[in-house]
Protein backbone atom coordinates (compact mmCIF):
# COMPACT_ATOMS: atom_id res chain seq x y z
CA UNK A 1 0.00 0.00 0.00
CA UNK A 2 1.38 3.49 -0.75
CA UNK A 3 3.21 5.17 2.11
CA UNK A 4 0.70 8.00 2.00
CA UNK A 5 -2.07 5.57 2.81
CA UNK A 6 -0.31 4.60 6.06
CA UNK A 7 0.06 8.11 7.47
CA UNK A 8 -2.17 9.22 10.32
CA UNK A 9 -3.52 12.73 9.80
CA UNK A 10 -4.49 14.87 12.75
CA UNK A 11 -7.52 17.12 12.52
CA UNK A 12 -6.41 20.58 11.50
CA UNK A 13 -7.53 23.63 9.61
CA UNK A 14 -6.35 24.25 6.07
CA UNK A 15 -2.92 25.84 5.93
CA UNK A 16 -2.32 28.87 3.77
CA UNK A 17 1.26 29.44 4.86
CA UNK A 18 4.15 27.50 3.35
CA UNK A 19 4.46 23.96 4.71
CA UNK A 20 6.38 20.83 3.76
CA UNK A 21 4.43 19.19 0.93
CA UNK A 22 4.00 15.40 0.98
CA UNK A 23 3.84 15.52 -2.83
CA UNK A 24 6.62 17.76 -3.98
CA UNK A 25 8.97 20.47 -2.79
CA UNK A 26 7.76 22.82 -5.51
CA UNK A 27 6.97 26.18 -3.85
CA UNK A 28 3.73 26.44 -5.86
CA UNK A 29 2.34 23.41 -4.02
CA UNK A 30 3.47 24.53 -0.58
CA UNK A 31 1.32 27.65 -0.48
CA UNK A 32 -1.91 26.30 -1.91
CA UNK A 33 -5.26 26.49 -0.16
CA UNK A 34 -7.45 23.80 -1.73
CA UNK A 35 -10.64 25.84 -1.29
CA UNK A 36 -9.18 28.60 -3.45
CA UNK A 37 -7.82 26.37 -6.23
CA UNK A 38 -9.23 27.06 -9.70
CA UNK A 39 -9.13 24.85 -12.81
CA UNK A 40 -6.56 27.24 -14.25
CA UNK A 41 -4.34 26.70 -11.21
CA UNK A 42 -4.59 22.94 -11.53
CA UNK A 43 -3.72 23.10 -15.25
CA UNK A 44 -0.70 25.27 -14.54
CA UNK A 45 0.57 22.91 -11.84
CA UNK A 46 0.07 19.90 -14.05
CA UNK A 47 2.38 21.50 -16.58
CA UNK A 48 4.96 22.28 -13.90
CA UNK A 49 5.14 19.07 -11.90
CA UNK A 50 3.00 16.51 -13.70
CA UNK A 51 -0.56 15.32 -13.45
CA UNK A 52 0.17 12.42 -11.06
CA UNK A 53 1.70 14.69 -8.42
CA UNK A 54 -1.18 17.17 -8.60
CA UNK A 55 -3.76 14.38 -8.47
CA UNK A 56 -2.19 12.89 -5.33
CA UNK A 57 -2.20 16.29 -3.65
CA UNK A 58 -5.87 16.81 -4.53
CA UNK A 59 -6.82 13.42 -3.14
CA UNK A 60 -5.12 14.22 0.19
CA UNK A 61 -7.35 17.25 0.70
CA UNK A 62 -10.39 15.03 1.37
CA UNK A 63 -11.56 15.44 4.99
CA UNK A 64 -8.16 14.94 6.71
CA UNK A 65 -9.80 14.90 10.13
CA UNK A 66 -11.69 11.73 9.31
CA UNK A 67 -8.72 9.74 8.09
CA UNK A 68 -7.76 8.40 11.51
CA UNK A 69 -10.96 6.35 11.82
CA UNK A 70 -10.92 4.83 8.34
CA UNK A 71 -9.49 1.37 7.59
CA UNK A 72 -6.19 1.62 5.69
CA UNK A 73 -7.67 0.39 2.40
CA UNK A 74 -10.53 2.90 2.57
CA UNK A 75 -8.14 5.68 3.50
CA UNK A 76 -5.99 4.73 0.51
CA UNK A 77 -8.79 4.81 -2.07
CA UNK A 78 -10.10 8.15 -0.78
CA UNK A 79 -6.74 9.92 -0.49
CA UNK A 80 -4.46 8.48 -3.17
CA UNK A 81 -4.59 7.39 -6.79
CA UNK A 82 -4.66 3.60 -6.64
CA UNK A 83 -3.54 0.99 -9.15
CA UNK A 84 -5.09 -2.29 -10.23
CA UNK A 85 -2.42 -4.16 -8.30
CA UNK A 86 -3.64 -2.47 -5.10
CA UNK A 87 -7.20 -3.64 -5.84
CA UNK A 88 -6.02 -7.22 -6.43
CA UNK A 89 -4.62 -7.40 -2.90
CA UNK A 90 -7.96 -6.59 -1.26
CA UNK A 91 -10.44 -9.14 0.04
CA UNK A 92 -13.99 -9.17 -1.30
CA UNK A 93 -15.40 -7.38 1.81
CA UNK A 94 -12.65 -4.77 1.55
CA UNK A 95 -13.51 -4.13 -2.09
CA UNK A 96 -17.14 -3.53 -1.13
CA UNK A 97 -16.08 -1.12 1.62
CA UNK A 98 -14.04 0.79 -0.96
CA UNK A 99 -16.98 0.92 -3.35
CA UNK A 100 -19.23 2.39 -0.63
CA UNK A 101 -16.63 4.96 0.45
CA UNK A 102 -15.96 6.13 -3.10
CA UNK A 103 -19.64 6.34 -3.96
CA UNK A 104 -20.13 8.54 -0.88
CA UNK A 105 -17.17 10.68 -1.90
CA UNK A 106 -18.74 11.24 -5.32
CA UNK A 107 -22.13 12.09 -3.82
CA UNK A 108 -20.81 14.96 -1.72
CA UNK A 109 -18.78 16.56 -4.50
CA UNK A 110 -20.02 18.03 -7.79
CA UNK A 111 -18.75 16.46 -11.03
CA UNK A 112 -16.67 19.58 -11.71
CA UNK A 113 -14.65 19.04 -8.50
CA UNK A 114 -11.32 17.31 -9.28
CA UNK A 115 -11.89 15.14 -6.22
CA UNK A 116 -15.08 13.77 -7.80
CA UNK A 117 -13.16 12.65 -10.88
CA UNK A 118 -10.35 11.19 -8.75
CA UNK A 119 -12.89 9.17 -6.77
CA UNK A 120 -14.60 8.04 -10.00
CA UNK A 121 -11.30 6.83 -11.43
CA UNK A 122 -10.53 4.85 -8.28
CA UNK A 123 -14.06 3.43 -8.26
CA UNK A 124 -13.59 2.31 -11.85
CA UNK A 125 -10.46 0.36 -10.85
CA UNK A 126 -12.16 -1.22 -7.84
CA UNK A 127 -15.17 -2.27 -9.91
CA UNK A 128 -12.91 -3.79 -12.56
CA UNK A 129 -11.54 -6.10 -9.90
CA UNK A 130 -14.99 -6.88 -8.48
CA UNK A 131 -16.29 -7.74 -11.95
CA UNK A 132 -13.21 -9.80 -12.77
CA UNK A 133 -13.72 -11.99 -9.71
CA UNK A 134 -17.45 -12.36 -10.38
CA UNK A 135 -16.82 -13.45 -13.99
CA UNK A 136 -14.15 -15.89 -12.91
CA UNK A 137 -16.45 -17.50 -10.39
CA UNK A 138 -19.44 -17.77 -12.71
CA UNK A 139 -17.39 -19.01 -15.68
CA UNK A 140 -15.75 -21.66 -13.50
CA UNK A 141 -19.18 -22.84 -12.37
CA UNK A 142 -20.65 -22.94 -15.88
CA UNK A 143 -17.67 -24.77 -17.37
CA UNK A 144 -17.86 -27.32 -14.57
CA UNK A 145 -21.49 -27.93 -15.52
CA UNK A 146 -20.45 -28.60 -19.12
CA UNK A 147 -17.84 -31.07 -17.90
CA UNK A 148 -20.42 -32.84 -15.73
CA UNK A 149 -22.91 -33.32 -18.59
CA UNK A 150 -23.38 -37.04 -19.25
CA UNK A 151 -25.36 -37.03 -22.51
CA UNK A 152 -25.94 -34.86 -25.58
CA UNK A 153 -29.02 -33.12 -24.20
CA UNK A 154 -27.31 -32.27 -20.93
CA UNK A 155 -24.21 -31.06 -22.78
CA UNK A 156 -26.24 -28.73 -24.99
CA UNK A 157 -28.23 -27.37 -22.04
CA UNK A 158 -25.08 -26.70 -20.03
CA UNK A 159 -23.33 -25.14 -23.01
CA UNK A 160 -26.37 -22.97 -23.75
CA UNK A 161 -26.19 -21.58 -20.22
CA UNK A 162 -22.50 -20.81 -20.80
CA UNK A 163 -23.22 -19.15 -24.16
CA UNK A 164 -26.04 -17.05 -22.68
CA UNK A 165 -23.81 -15.81 -19.86
CA UNK A 166 -20.87 -14.94 -22.10
CA UNK A 167 -23.02 -13.09 -24.64
CA UNK A 168 -24.75 -11.20 -21.82
CA UNK A 169 -21.33 -9.99 -20.67
CA UNK A 170 -20.51 -8.80 -24.19
CA UNK A 171 -23.85 -7.00 -24.40
CA UNK A 172 -22.70 -4.66 -21.61
CA UNK A 173 -20.06 -3.11 -23.88
CA UNK A 174 -21.96 -0.46 -25.91
CA UNK A 175 -22.23 2.25 -23.19
CA UNK A 176 -18.53 1.84 -22.40
CA UNK A 177 -17.64 1.97 -26.10
CA UNK A 178 -19.75 5.10 -26.61
CA UNK A 179 -17.87 6.84 -23.81
CA UNK A 180 -14.57 5.70 -25.32
CA UNK A 181 -15.51 7.08 -28.73
CA UNK A 182 -16.63 10.41 -27.25
CA UNK A 183 -13.62 11.03 -25.00
CA UNK A 184 -10.95 13.35 -26.35
CA UNK A 185 -8.07 10.88 -26.21
CA UNK A 186 -6.58 8.79 -27.73
CA UNK A 187 -6.78 9.92 -31.34
CA UNK A 188 -9.11 8.57 -34.02
CA UNK A 189 -6.72 5.99 -35.49
CA UNK A 190 -5.71 4.66 -32.08
CA UNK A 191 -9.33 4.37 -30.94
CA UNK A 192 -10.11 2.45 -34.12
CA UNK A 193 -7.16 0.13 -33.54
CA UNK A 194 -8.30 -0.60 -29.98
CA UNK A 195 -11.92 -1.20 -30.95
CA UNK A 196 -10.71 -3.43 -33.78
CA UNK A 197 -8.89 -5.58 -31.22
CA UNK A 198 -12.05 -5.88 -29.16
CA UNK A 199 -14.15 -6.73 -32.24
CA UNK A 200 -11.76 -9.51 -33.25
CA UNK A 201 -11.80 -10.81 -29.68
CA UNK A 202 -15.62 -10.94 -29.84
CA UNK A 203 -15.38 -13.04 -33.01
CA UNK A 204 -12.86 -15.32 -31.32
CA UNK A 205 -15.33 -15.80 -28.46
CA UNK A 206 -17.90 -17.18 -30.90
CA UNK A 207 -15.29 -19.53 -32.41
CA UNK A 208 -14.54 -20.92 -28.94
CA UNK A 209 -18.18 -21.19 -27.86
CA UNK A 210 -19.11 -22.95 -31.09
CA UNK A 211 -16.33 -25.48 -30.74
CA UNK A 212 -17.42 -26.26 -27.19
CA UNK A 213 -21.07 -26.59 -28.22
CA UNK A 214 -20.27 -28.76 -31.27
CA UNK A 215 -17.38 -30.51 -29.47
CA UNK A 216 -14.91 -29.71 -32.23
CA UNK A 217 -17.12 -30.99 -35.07
CA UNK A 218 -16.50 -29.59 -38.55
CA UNK A 219 -20.13 -28.86 -39.39
CA UNK A 220 -22.08 -26.27 -37.39
CA UNK A 221 -25.01 -26.36 -39.81
CA UNK A 222 -26.99 -29.03 -37.97
CA UNK A 223 -30.31 -29.03 -36.12
CA UNK A 224 -31.02 -30.27 -32.59
CA UNK A 225 -31.34 -33.84 -33.89
CA UNK A 226 -27.92 -33.64 -35.54
CA UNK A 227 -29.28 -33.56 -39.10
CA UNK A 228 -27.61 -31.31 -41.65
CA UNK A 229 -29.45 -28.02 -42.27
CA UNK A 230 -27.91 -25.78 -44.91
CA UNK A 231 -27.05 -22.31 -43.56
CA UNK A 232 -28.94 -22.98 -40.33
CA UNK A 233 -27.80 -24.26 -36.96
CA UNK A 234 -27.85 -23.50 -33.26
CA UNK A 235 -24.82 -21.18 -33.39
CA UNK A 236 -25.44 -19.99 -36.95
CA UNK A 237 -28.96 -18.76 -36.19
CA UNK A 238 -27.52 -16.30 -33.66
CA UNK A 239 -25.77 -14.49 -36.52
CA UNK A 240 -28.54 -14.67 -39.14
CA UNK A 241 -31.60 -14.21 -36.94
CA UNK A 242 -32.77 -17.69 -37.90
CA UNK A 243 -32.91 -17.04 -41.64
CA UNK A 244 -31.24 -19.52 -43.99
CA UNK A 245 -28.54 -17.43 -45.65
CA UNK A 246 -24.87 -17.62 -46.45
CA UNK A 247 -23.63 -16.28 -43.17
CA UNK A 248 -19.98 -15.27 -43.51
CA UNK A 249 -20.82 -11.55 -43.72
CA UNK A 250 -23.33 -11.71 -40.91
CA UNK A 251 -20.79 -13.45 -38.69
CA UNK A 252 -18.18 -10.74 -39.22
CA UNK A 253 -20.57 -7.83 -38.78
CA UNK A 254 -22.33 -9.41 -35.77
CA UNK A 255 -19.17 -8.92 -33.74
CA UNK A 256 -19.12 -5.21 -34.63
CA UNK A 257 -22.85 -4.89 -34.05
CA UNK A 258 -22.58 -6.29 -30.52
CA UNK A 259 -19.67 -4.02 -29.70
CA UNK A 260 -21.45 -0.89 -30.89
CA UNK A 261 -24.98 -1.96 -29.87
CA UNK A 262 -26.26 -1.15 -33.34
CA UNK A 263 -27.86 -3.57 -35.82
CA UNK A 264 -27.49 -0.99 -38.58
CA UNK A 265 -23.97 -2.25 -39.29
CA UNK A 266 -25.09 -5.83 -39.96
CA UNK A 267 -24.51 -6.81 -43.58
CA UNK A 268 -25.48 -9.90 -45.56
CA UNK A 269 -22.80 -9.84 -48.29
CA UNK A 270 -19.38 -8.54 -49.20
CA UNK A 271 -20.94 -6.33 -51.86
CA UNK A 272 -23.11 -4.67 -49.21
CA UNK A 273 -20.07 -4.19 -46.99
CA UNK A 274 -18.28 -2.52 -49.93
CA UNK A 275 -21.20 -0.21 -50.70
CA UNK A 276 -22.82 0.74 -47.40
CA UNK A 277 -24.44 3.97 -48.57
CA UNK A 278 -26.04 2.43 -51.66
CA UNK A 279 -27.12 -0.62 -49.63
CA UNK A 280 -28.62 1.45 -46.78
CA UNK A 281 -26.09 0.14 -44.30
CA UNK A 282 -24.51 2.12 -41.45
CA UNK A 283 -20.92 0.94 -41.97
CA UNK A 284 -18.58 3.88 -42.49
CA UNK A 285 -14.94 3.97 -43.68
CA UNK A 286 -14.24 7.71 -43.39
CA UNK A 287 -10.53 8.24 -42.72
CA UNK A 288 -11.41 11.34 -40.68
CA UNK A 289 -12.86 8.97 -38.08
CA UNK A 290 -10.17 6.29 -38.26
CA UNK A 291 -11.64 4.24 -41.13
CA UNK A 292 -10.00 3.03 -44.34
CA UNK A 293 -10.73 1.08 -47.52
CA UNK A 294 -8.50 -0.49 -50.17
CA UNK A 295 -9.73 -2.50 -53.15
CA UNK A 296 -12.75 -2.46 -55.45
CA UNK A 297 -16.41 -1.99 -54.57
CA UNK A 298 -17.83 -4.07 -57.44
CA UNK A 299 -17.20 -5.66 -60.80
CA UNK A 300 -15.87 -8.93 -62.16
CA UNK A 301 -12.55 -7.48 -63.28
CA UNK A 302 -10.16 -5.63 -61.03
CA UNK A 303 -8.63 -2.61 -62.78
CA UNK A 304 -4.87 -2.20 -62.71
CA UNK A 305 -5.35 0.71 -60.31
CA UNK A 306 -6.88 -1.58 -57.67
CA UNK A 307 -4.30 -1.71 -54.84
CA UNK A 308 -4.35 -5.50 -54.52
CA UNK A 309 -4.31 -6.03 -58.28
CA UNK A 310 -1.29 -3.73 -58.49
CA UNK A 311 0.44 -5.59 -55.64
CA UNK A 312 -0.30 -8.93 -57.32
CA UNK A 313 1.18 -7.72 -60.60
CA UNK A 314 4.28 -6.42 -58.83
CA UNK A 315 4.78 -9.73 -57.00
CA UNK A 316 4.40 -11.64 -60.29
CA UNK A 317 7.07 -9.48 -61.93
CA UNK A 318 9.40 -10.04 -58.97
CA UNK A 319 8.79 -13.81 -59.08
CA UNK A 320 9.40 -13.87 -62.85
CA UNK A 321 12.65 -11.96 -62.57
CA UNK A 322 11.29 -8.94 -64.41
CA UNK A 323 11.90 -6.81 -61.31
CA UNK A 324 15.30 -7.28 -59.70
CA UNK A 325 15.70 -4.20 -57.52
CA UNK A 326 12.98 -5.11 -55.01
CA UNK A 327 12.01 -8.16 -52.95
CA UNK A 328 8.47 -9.35 -52.34
CA UNK A 329 8.71 -8.12 -48.76
CA UNK A 330 9.78 -4.67 -49.93
CA UNK A 331 6.87 -4.57 -52.35
CA UNK A 332 4.46 -5.26 -49.48
CA UNK A 333 6.18 -2.60 -47.37
CA UNK A 334 5.52 -0.10 -50.17
CA UNK A 335 1.91 -1.23 -50.23
CA UNK A 336 1.62 -0.61 -46.47
CA UNK A 337 3.11 2.86 -46.90
CA UNK A 338 0.55 3.88 -49.51
CA UNK A 339 -2.49 1.82 -48.57
CA UNK A 340 -4.08 0.05 -45.65
CA UNK A 341 -1.96 -1.96 -43.20
CA UNK A 342 -4.33 -4.72 -42.07
CA UNK A 343 -5.10 -4.84 -38.35
CA UNK A 344 -7.41 -6.73 -36.02
CA UNK A 345 -11.08 -6.08 -36.71
CA UNK A 346 -10.66 -5.15 -40.38
CA UNK A 347 -13.09 -6.85 -42.77
CA UNK A 348 -11.37 -8.60 -45.67
CA UNK A 349 -13.36 -9.77 -48.68
CA UNK A 350 -11.91 -12.54 -50.83
CA UNK A 351 -13.13 -13.89 -54.15
CA UNK A 352 -15.54 -16.78 -54.42
CA UNK A 353 -16.63 -18.42 -57.63
CA UNK A 354 -14.63 -16.00 -59.74
CA UNK A 355 -11.85 -16.95 -62.13
CA UNK A 356 -10.67 -13.34 -62.18
CA UNK A 357 -8.16 -12.28 -59.55
CA UNK A 358 -9.09 -9.64 -56.96
CA UNK A 359 -12.70 -9.41 -58.18
CA UNK A 360 -16.27 -10.36 -57.42
CA UNK A 361 -17.99 -13.16 -59.30
CA UNK A 362 -20.57 -12.45 -62.00
CA UNK A 363 -23.35 -12.40 -59.43
CA UNK A 364 -21.30 -10.20 -57.04
CA UNK A 365 -20.48 -13.19 -54.87
CA UNK A 366 -17.54 -13.14 -52.49
CA UNK A 367 -16.49 -14.50 -49.09
CA UNK A 368 -16.21 -12.34 -45.98
CA UNK A 369 -13.47 -12.73 -43.39
CA UNK A 370 -12.29 -10.74 -40.39
CA UNK A 371 -8.65 -9.95 -39.76
CA UNK A 372 -7.59 -11.33 -36.39
CA UNK A 373 -3.95 -10.30 -36.56
CA UNK A 374 -1.10 -9.33 -38.84
CA UNK A 375 2.26 -11.00 -38.20
CA UNK A 376 4.85 -9.51 -40.50
CA UNK A 377 3.32 -10.12 -43.91
CA UNK A 378 0.87 -12.84 -42.88
CA UNK A 379 -2.81 -12.08 -42.23
CA UNK A 380 -4.62 -14.48 -39.89
CA UNK A 381 -8.41 -14.42 -40.25
CA UNK A 382 -11.56 -15.49 -38.42
CA UNK A 383 -14.30 -16.60 -40.83
CA UNK A 384 -17.85 -17.80 -40.59
CA UNK A 385 -19.43 -20.25 -43.05
CA UNK A 386 -16.15 -21.82 -44.05
CA UNK A 387 -14.30 -25.14 -43.84
CA UNK A 388 -17.46 -27.23 -44.04
CA UNK A 389 -19.93 -24.80 -42.48
CA UNK A 390 -18.30 -23.56 -39.27
CA UNK A 391 -16.18 -20.74 -37.90
CA UNK A 392 -12.50 -21.26 -38.67
CA UNK A 393 -9.34 -19.35 -39.48
CA UNK A 394 -6.99 -19.10 -42.45
CA UNK A 395 -3.68 -17.42 -43.22
CA UNK A 396 -2.98 -15.18 -46.23
CA UNK A 397 0.66 -14.41 -47.02
CA UNK A 398 0.89 -11.00 -48.67
CA UNK A 399 4.21 -11.88 -50.29
CA UNK A 400 2.60 -14.74 -52.24
CA UNK A 401 0.81 -14.11 -55.54
CA UNK A 402 -1.62 -16.99 -54.93
CA UNK A 403 -2.82 -15.41 -51.67
CA UNK A 404 -2.88 -11.76 -52.79
CA UNK A 405 -4.95 -12.56 -55.88
CA UNK A 406 -7.76 -13.76 -53.60
CA UNK A 407 -8.24 -10.36 -51.93
CA UNK A 408 -11.00 -8.15 -53.33
CA UNK A 409 -10.82 -5.43 -50.67
CA UNK A 410 -10.05 -4.71 -47.03
CA UNK A 411 -12.23 -2.25 -45.13
CA UNK A 412 -11.80 -0.70 -41.69
CA UNK A 413 -15.04 0.40 -40.02
CA UNK A 414 -14.58 3.90 -38.64
CA UNK A 415 -15.74 5.30 -35.31
CA UNK A 416 -18.71 6.78 -37.20
CA UNK A 417 -20.08 3.33 -38.09
CA UNK A 418 -23.61 3.06 -36.76
CA UNK A 419 -24.04 6.85 -36.71
CA UNK A 420 -26.52 8.33 -39.17
CA UNK A 421 -26.57 12.06 -38.35
CA UNK A 422 -24.06 14.89 -38.25
CA UNK A 423 -25.03 15.48 -34.62
CA UNK A 424 -23.98 11.93 -33.71
CA UNK A 425 -20.71 12.22 -35.60
CA UNK A 426 -19.98 15.55 -33.90
CA UNK A 427 -19.71 13.72 -30.56
CA UNK A 428 -16.70 11.66 -31.72
CA UNK A 429 -13.70 12.88 -29.75
CA UNK A 430 -15.64 15.91 -28.49
CA UNK A 431 -15.13 15.00 -24.84
CA UNK A 432 -17.24 13.50 -22.08
CA UNK A 433 -19.21 15.18 -19.26
CA UNK A 434 -17.29 16.50 -16.26
CA UNK A 435 -16.44 13.83 -13.74
CA UNK A 436 -16.43 10.98 -16.30
CA UNK A 437 -13.34 8.75 -15.94
CA UNK A 438 -11.51 7.83 -19.13
CA UNK A 439 -12.10 4.37 -20.62
CA UNK A 440 -8.83 2.55 -21.29
CA UNK A 441 -7.74 -0.20 -23.69
CA UNK A 442 -7.16 -2.52 -20.74
CA UNK A 443 -10.66 -1.88 -19.44
CA UNK A 444 -12.15 -2.76 -22.83
CA UNK A 445 -10.03 -5.84 -23.46
CA UNK A 446 -10.01 -7.42 -20.00
CA UNK A 447 -13.53 -8.94 -19.83
CA UNK A 448 -13.47 -10.58 -23.26
CA UNK A 449 -9.85 -11.72 -22.93
CA UNK A 450 -10.56 -13.18 -19.49
CA UNK A 451 -13.48 -15.20 -20.82
CA UNK A 452 -11.62 -16.23 -23.98
CA UNK A 453 -8.70 -17.51 -21.93
CA UNK A 454 -10.98 -19.67 -19.81
CA UNK A 455 -12.94 -20.92 -22.84
CA UNK A 456 -9.78 -21.77 -24.77
CA UNK A 457 -8.23 -23.64 -21.85
CA UNK A 458 -11.41 -25.65 -21.40
CA UNK A 459 -11.85 -26.43 -25.11
CA UNK A 460 -8.20 -27.44 -25.49
CA UNK A 461 -8.33 -29.76 -22.48
CA UNK A 462 -11.53 -31.33 -23.86
CA UNK A 463 -9.86 -31.94 -27.23
CA UNK A 464 -12.11 -29.56 -29.15
CA UNK A 465 -9.24 -27.45 -30.53
CA UNK A 466 -6.05 -28.11 -32.42
CA UNK A 467 -2.92 -27.51 -30.37
CA UNK A 468 -0.61 -25.00 -32.13
CA UNK A 469 2.84 -26.35 -32.90
CA UNK A 470 5.94 -24.81 -31.38
CA UNK A 471 6.52 -21.38 -32.86
CA UNK A 472 2.99 -21.00 -34.21
CA UNK A 473 0.92 -17.98 -33.23
CA UNK A 474 -2.09 -18.25 -30.94
CA UNK A 475 -4.52 -17.53 -33.77
CA UNK A 476 -7.88 -19.02 -34.70
CA UNK A 477 -6.18 -20.33 -37.85
CA UNK A 478 -3.84 -22.42 -35.71
CA UNK A 479 -6.56 -23.48 -33.23
CA UNK A 480 -9.11 -24.63 -35.83
CA UNK A 481 -9.68 -28.39 -35.44
CA UNK A 482 -8.80 -30.53 -38.50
Amino acid sequence: MPDSAERTHKPETRRTSPVSSPITDAPAMETLDYDQVTPETVLSLQRQIGNAAVQRWIMRQSAPGLLTVQPPHVRAVTTTCITREFARRLTDPQLQECVAALQQEMLVRPPTDPLHLAAAENLQIIRQEVDHRARNGRMTELLANVTAATDTAAHRAATDALIDYVRAQLNTYPPLVNTFIQQANPGMDEKTRILGRVTAAFARTEFLLGNIYHQGARNWEVNAAGASTSNRGHMVDAYTGGSAMEWCSRFATTALSRLRGDNGVLAASGYRIANPVAMNNELNYDTAYGGDFAGITGGTTAPATSPFAALRTRLQRIANGQVTDQTAQQAVDDFFTNHIRPQAGDIMIVRRGSSNANAFSGSSQSHTTMVERLDGYRISTIEGNTAGGRVAGHVFDLTQVADVEEIVFISRPSLASGMTTDAERATIGAGTPAGTPAVTEDQLMEPVEQMNTMLQQFAAQAGHLRQPAAGETDSVANLTPP
